[in-house]
């Protein structure tokens, strides 16, 4: 059973830095302009204390997906993070075979639900849903 442990999500590189000034286990990235990720990620890696605490960083495309604009899933996997905050089906489908923690917009509100986004969708964790 895995010990619990504080995940930080920061929606800029200020708090980024912030954060890296503690050692967290998991930071999620949600920016407003997903160009901004390779950058965080570089930041993020280049404060790596050697023998420090593992830790990951995931990044978040945005949670509204319109078709056509497969550029910017694209784009937020450029910036090589550790893995993806998934939000909805779009996104199960585009970062498959990655490393992808389930956000809170899935809705998963009961075992059924829990269970399909873990052991069919193969996400690593879940994030409940407000109901």
């Amino acid at each position: 059973m895995r010990r619990a442990a504080l995940a930080v999500l920061v929606r800029s590189l200020a708090q980024l830095e912030a954060a890296l000034t503690f050692e967290l286990p998991t930071i999620y990235c949600e920016f407003e302009d997903p160009k901004k990720y390779r950058e965080a990620v570089i930041r993020f890696r280049s404060a790596q204390r050697p023998g420090g605490l593992p830790s990951e960083i995931f990044v978040a495309p945005p949670r509204i997906f319109k078709t056509g604009e497969e550029w910017i899933q694209k784009q937020v996997r450029s910036c090589e993070a550790d893995g993806w905050l998934v939000r909805n089906y779009d996104d199960l489908r585009f970062f498959a075979g990655c490393r992808r923690v389930g956000d809170f917009s899935l809705n998963v509100a009961n075992g059924l639900t829990a269970d399909y986004f873990k052991n069919h969708a193969g996400l690593e964790r879940l994030t409940a849903s407000y109901d």
